[in-house]
């Protein structure tokens, strides 16, 4: 998909189904996560893993290539959003990531070539 489609979906991105409300203390238990886990959110679109998730853990790194996702991203005070298009550039994360998500977007990655 091209940047135009996704600047027009994020205004929309808000009508998606959300995430269970169980979903987030299952997962933080059982991936272990404490104060000083890092979660890197790959491809985070508005925010929905990112902000759900920050409550279990320390620090989330939340990136995302789109500039109108972000500005629709649920903010919250250890999560960090960034324009990065890592299918492109990849991803360094420092200090290191514990865990990384990718919700509802690992559809429009292009598959590796080699």
């Amino acid at each position: 998909m091209d940047e135009v489609v996704f600047e027009e979906m994020a205004e929309f991105y808000r009508f998606r189904t959300p995430y269970n409300k169980n979903f987030f203390p299952k997962i933080a238990k059982a991936l272990g996560c404490t104060s000083s886990t890092i979660i890197l959110d790959l491809a985070c679109g508005d925010g929905p893993l990112s902000h759900g998730i920050s409550s279990y853990v320390g620090r989330v790194v939340a990136l995302d290539s789109f500039p109108a996702m972000l500005a629709k991203a649920r903010k919250a005070p250890n999560v960090i959003y960034l324009q990065h298009d890592f299918a492109k550039e990849g991803v360094r994360c420092s200090p290191r990531a514990n865990h990384v998500f990718i919700g509802r977007a690992i559809q429009y990655l292009a598959p590796h070539s080699s």
